[in-house]
């Protein structure tokens, strides 16, 4: 007897719930920066911290990164668990059919700077 398909996709979303808890609060390392300028925003201090990368998308202080296919892509969110949420997907779901695993996909924290100098310069 087949598993109804509402059953399969309850049972799949559960498994990546699960995942994305495990790895909300797994934060790899801060990434350094010394490039000395102060940059306007955390997309743009991704691009300065990883100028190789095929492509940056999104915006937030955390970045999940993938070292799979053809180079480097980095994703930025907004809050430490959605970042731990789409690199359990990542994970889960490989990122296409270059993958390397999960092992490839990491989770950073990218310096407050560009956070800091946009409020410090709308408070003005």
């Amino acid at each position: 007897m087949t598993t109804p398909p509402h059953e399969m996709a309850a049972t799949v979303l559960v498994n990546l719930v699960r995942l994305a808890t495990e790895f909300a609060s797994t934060v790899a390392r801060p990434t350094p920066h010394t490039c000395g300028r102060v940059h306007r925003s955390h997309r743009a201090l991704a691009r300065c911290q990883w100028p190789r990368a095929e492509w940056v998308m999104g915006d937030g202080p955390h970045a999940v990164l993938s070292h799979c296919g053809r180079g480097l892509t980095v994703a930025l969110y907004a809050t430490e668990a959605d970042a731990g949420k789409a690199r359990a997907w990542l994970d889960s779901s490989r990122c296409g059919h270059t993958c390397n695993g999960p092992a490839w996909h990491e989770l950073v924290s990218l310096s407050a700077r560009p956070a800091e100098t946009k409020a410090r310069r709308y408070a003005a």
